[in-house]
């Protein structure tokens, strides 16, 4: 065992001479400290200290006690000593990674004057292709969306995207590109300007999607995070015949585009609730096609 002392408890009794007596506390040995514990007194420099002044740390002696002490972590209450192992694994390592791009995105959406109620959408792209950053933000893309509070997509910003702020940072050796653009969903007509599947693009001939689509109504719940309507269309494919979404993506799209990340949200095939679309198969999703759906949040 081993002492720290406590800076601004001491400084606020001892004024002066907090000083030495906060030297003195961490030079106390072991057995000194195993008395205290033990209900003595303990009085260093001539001043007997007192509850929270002193904070009891821990440490590993012998030859292994470099090794041991970069694996645990020691604190102990009453007569039990806990030892934390601390050695971060690859998915701690993957999660850090993952916050830190929450971080820079932040900090971009912050620079550019923009406050979390404004609707944006979010583009990332990372290079070099196939490296580790990509895995990470794919995997911790349901994360980073519910934190950020916006749809984030692994590409490039569409060229006639409205952009706010453009930048590019490195980050563990992959440089980020990233963009963010207005958002917003609304039930009228737009271009592809929209991300892949969360969309409200038409051919412009006769009014219709050129890829199979379903509509969307959300019911008994308001859109939030920026999004305004309560009608939307979305992609069941884009282009025509890639990119085919299986039936949880569907659902996490219907979320996106109402801004319903972190909640439970179900599809019904009829206005009344009774037909809950639960773990349907691809095939069923492209059977869903110019149908309207009906989105519940639980």
């Amino acid at each position: 065992m081993r002492a720290e002392p406590d800076i601004k408890a001491l400084g606020l009794r001892l004024r002066a001479s907090s000083k030495t007596v906060a030297q003195a506390v961490r030079e106390l040995t072991d057995a000194q400290l195993q008395t205290f514990l033990e209900g003595g007194k303990l009085t260093v420099a001539g001043q007997e200290l007192q509850e929270g002044e002193v904070r009891i740390m821990y440490s590993f002696s012998g030859e292994k006690s470099k090794e041991l002490a970069e694996r645990y972590e020691a604190h102990a209450q009453a007569d039990v000593l806990i030892l934390l192992d601390v050695t971060p694994d690859q998915s701690m390592l993957d999660e850090g990674n993952a916050r830190e791009v929450i971080n820079r995105i932040q900090k971009l959406r912050k620079k550019a004057h923009l406050v979390p109620s404004d609707p944006v959408i979010i583009y990332l792209t990372i290079q070099p292709p196939g490296h580790q950053m990509e895995t990470v933000v794919q995997n911790h893309r349901e994360f980073i969306e519910s934190t950020l509070k916006a749809p984030l997509f692994n590409q490039h910003a569409p060229l006639n995207a409205e952009a706010i702020i453009q930048e590019t940072q490195d980050l563990k050796g992959a440089s980020l590109e990233m963009v963010i653009v207005k958002g917003g969903v609304d039930d009228t007509p737009a271009d592809s300007s929209s991300p892949e599947n969360v969309t409200s693009q038409f051919s412009s001939t006769n009014g219709l999607p050129f890829c199979k689509y379903i509509n969307i109504e959300l019911c008994d719940s308001e859109p939030r995070m920026g999004a305004t309507s309560r009608k939307a269309t979305v992609f069941l494919e884009n282009p025509v015949g890639d990119f085919e979404l299986t039936f949880s993506e569907l659902v996490k799209q219907v979320q996106v585009v109402f801004g319903l990340q972190g909640r439970r949200v179900l599809l019904a095939s009829s206005r009344d609730k009774k037909k809950v679309l639960t773990n349907l198969t691809k095939d069923d999703v492209r059977k869903l096609h110019s149908q309207t759906l009906y989105a519940y949040v639980e």
